[in-house]
């Protein structure tokens, strides 16, 4: 991620007007969860890295910016457990799942025009996923 994160800073400087990068978080960064302490903390530190970057290439015009999607429905997720989805689907604050194309949305409104002024923040798409 560090390595693209760089690669794509280089990249936009050449671009007068800047840009946009958006990396992937996961709820699990800030909630985490037995069993996946590695992977929280690799989300975690892609968060302090949108922290730190979007310091450094702000002058540049360059936004950085990291979407951290919940419990998303898939094919891998669909081959969890009925009792697990359901309880996924019960610390969610909405009653619908969250789907790729939500999370594809939040990518592009990131990286779109529409979102001048954002930058250094993690955009949750996780129906509201809170913490048990």
């Amino acid at each position: 991620v560090l390595h693209h994160l760089q690669a794509a800073g280089r990249l936009l400087r050449r671009n007068p007007d800047g840009g946009s990068v958006v990396l992937l978080s996961s709820a699990l960064a800030r909630q985490g969860i037995a069993g996946n302490t590695v992977y929280a903390a690799s989300k975690a530190a892609i968060e302090g890295a949108v922290a730190a970057a979007a310091r450094e290439l702000g002058p540049l015009g360059i936004r950085v910016n990291a979407v951290a999607p919940g419990f998303v429905a898939t094919d891998l997720t669909a081959a969890l457990s009925d009792a697990h989805r359901a309880a996924m689907a019960d610390a969610a604050a909405l009653p619908w799942p969250v789907t790729a194309e939500d999370v594809a949305a939040a990518i592009g409104f990131l990286l779109s025009p529409a979102a001048r002024c954002i930058t250094g923040q993690v955009l949750g798409v996780d129906a509201g996923l809170r913490p048990r």
